[in-house]
């Protein structure tokens, strides 16, 4: 197989069948099977794992590659990667994460890479480090929420969260009334009816956290959108997304926890073909 084989838009049940079939023709034991949340995944991993590998988009995020993996606990070639999140690492399942809380954030948290990106996409006077520890520590009260409705499963729906009109131009920061209002529109006015979640968050926001820390606690899609305030109207998140992308090289993921768990993995199974 000259190139990575790619497959989309499948179900549940479509994706079982082609791994039995898959892992059952395969007499030499030669291929991996790599399980990702999406189409962003895939873009990141088909020229950095090696030609051994199929790729699966999940045919439901993250849920589908765990739903997925509980079928083949003991098929050492068969793996999946995910968001972190706030999810804790399992046990029984070879499943990976991504450093930090997500791909967009792993890409983003390289200093070059993302000079790179913002040095192209953003004209203020900020400069790359700063921006960078700016846009994470405007997101620490929403990273704070979002943990902790993960954390003791209130189930609050972030979707739809307008970050751009929370964002005050004038200040560069955003507006958390503004945040707190879009929440209880969507939420049966949650925060009105628990003023002690909400002045829990409030008291944890004001520490001061570190860069990795903060990586660990911010959302990627918030980011993005964040960091769309600071550049401008023109700014697409998608856009940006692939410069990361592009700019983010094998050197660089080398570099991650990521890729060392992977080639640990690699070596203890005795399998030597997942990496490009």
């Amino acid at each position: 197989m000259a190139t990575n084989s790619i497959k989309d838009n499948l179900t549940k049940s479509e994706i079982i069948s082609e791994l039995l079939l898959s892992i059952k023709g395969d007499v030499k034991k030669e291929y991996i099977h790599l399980i990702v949340e999406g189409v962003d995944d895939i873009r990141f991993f088909k020229s950095r794992v090696s030609p051994h590998v199929y790729i699966y988009e999940s045919f439901s995020g993250k849920e589908g590659v765990f739903d997925i993996l509980k079928n083949f606990k003991k098929e050492d070639r068969i793996l999946g990667i995910c968001d972190r999140d706030y999810a804790d690492i399992p046990t029984d399942l070879n499943i990976f994460f991504y450093d930090f809380s997500c791909l967009e954030i792993m890409l983003i948290s390289n200093e070059d890479v993302f000079k790179s990106c913002s040095d192209t996409f953003y004209y203020g006077s900020l400069n790359s480090n700063e921006l960078l520890l700016k846009i994470l520590n405007e997101l620490k009260w929403l990273g704070i929420f979002r943990r902790l409705s993960f954390q003791k499963k209130f189930a609050i729906k972030f979707n739809g969260l307008s970050i751009t009109n929370a964002f005050n131009k004038s200040t560069l920061s955003l507006n958390i009334s503004n945040l707190i209002t879009q929440i209880n529109s969507r939420n049966d006015n949650f925060c009105e009816k628990n003023h002690d979640i909400l002045n829990d968050i409030e008291k944890q926001s004001r520490n001061i956290l570190s860069k990795n820390e903060l990586l660990y606690l911010s959302q990627g899609h918030d980011f993005l959108n964040l960091f769309k305030c600071f550049c401008g109207e023109n700014f697409k998140p998608e856009v940006f997304f692939c410069s990361l992308l592009c700019c983010y090289q094998k050197n660089h993921f080398k570099s991650t926890n990521l890729y060392s768990s992977l080639k640990q993995y690699q070596s203890e199974k005795n399998l030597n073909n997942i990496l490009n």
